[in-house]
């Protein structure tokens, strides 16, 4: 099977069509020619190699990498393609292990968490006194409105309580997830970026629990 290669030896496309001495053959009739034979014709005679095997389905990632590479008369994986796709799965990965956590509270309230987190940290600081005038600032109306229908600063205490509890287990746990996803990924960026070499580090991915 013929194929079109690039100047770092991916395949770029595959030549239905083409053979031996087709420069040759159509060069003579070019006038004739249909556009595809034209195309085919157009083609630098370098660009184009004989591959044994055959390629199945698409020759590219969806950013744009060549699947494959021509190496010694061989079709072979693009060692890119390869190291693009295995990243991917580390990053799939790495979002499932952070997911259960997330997966406790609505998005809506995943989008609060900031806003509140921050809150809570000034809240500890703060005096009893500080305390019963922030009940009535709208700045922490946030942390009151989810206390309690009539919160009192007991309540904001034992809000702001869970709240740091709960962010910190969450930042811990995406830190860990986060730190175990770049040390794989820069094994994988740092691989000669063959199957072999690739599925084994992949094999070495272990999340933290979220327990």
């Amino acid at each position: 099977m013929f194929y079109r290669i690039n100047t770092d030896g991916e395949i770029i496309e595959k030549l239905v069509g083409y053979y031996k001495g087709y420069h040759a053959d159509i060069e003579p009739h070019i006038d004739k020619a249909s556009d595809e034979q034209k195309r085919l014709y157009a083609i630098p005679e370098h660009e184009i190699v004989e591959l044994a095997g055959d390629v199945l389905g698409s020759l590219f990632t969806d950013s744009g990498i060549p699947r494959y590479v021509a190496n010694a008369g061989q079709v072979e994986e693009n060692p890119k393609a390869v190291k693009e796709e295995a990243i991917r799965d580390v990053v799939t990965a790495c979002d499932k292990a952070i997911w259960p956590l997330l997966a406790k509270y609505p998005a809506s309230e995943v989008l609060t968490f900031p806003t509140k987190r921050a809150l809570a940290y000034r809240w500890i600081k703060m005096s009893d006194a500080e305390k019963q005038n922030a009940i009535r600032d709208k700045e922490f109306a946030l942390l009151v409105t989810e206390a309690a229908p009539f919160a009192e600063v007991s309540d904001i205490d034992a809000l702001v309580v869970k709240i740091i509890k709960n962010s910190e287990q969450f930042e811990n746990h995406c830190a860990l997830c986060i730190r175990a996803k770049k040390n794989i990924i820069n094994r994988i960026m740092e691989s000669a970026g063959t199957r072999k070499a690739v599925d084994a580090i992949k094999a070495d991915i272990v999340f933290p629990s979220v327990e």
